[in-house]
């Protein structure tokens, strides 16, 4: 009848006391972790809302960013990165693709990219071809 018994599904171990404190070696770093990314993306909104085109990126000198150097650096390479404010009004990009999959590892891609964008001195301007790739997946 021993048998029988241990055949039955066993409930999930229920956490201990100590696992479930927050203090708990892996648990804090994880915790620790997730406020510094949570800090990070507030300092960089921080700095994105307080964005001056007139702001010197990746130079010291006055700054009117309430991030200072560092978010007036971080702020205008988001905004110029990503083809918003003063050179670009409108921008977008498309890219449908298939990959094949010869094995576990090796990959190979093709995908059809178009983009564009609308500046003031030329308009509407559309960029468009075929992108071809292989990888290797690990």
């Amino acid at each position: 009848m021993a048998r029988a018994s241990s055949a039955r599904a066993r409930k999930p171990r229920a956490e201990t006391r100590a696992e479930r404190h927050w203090l708990a070696p892996g648990r804090l770093a994880t915790e620790s972790l997730g406020l510094f990314f949570v800090a990070l993306a507030l300092y960089a909104l921080l700095a994105l809302i307080s964005y001056s085109a007139a702001d010197p990126v990746f130079r010291l000198g006055r700054v009117e960013n309430l991030g200072g150097v560092v978010g007036a650096s971080l702020s205008g390479l988001l905004v110029g990165g990503f083809g918003f404010g003063d050179s670009s009004k409108f921008s977008w990009q498309v890219m449908p693709g298939v990959q094949w999959r010869f094995s576990d590892h090796w990959v190979a891609a093709f995908n059809w990219r178009a983009m564009g964008f609308s500046r003031a001195d030329v308009d509407n301007v559309v960029f468009y071809g075929a992108l071809l790739g292989i990888g290797y997946r690990f």
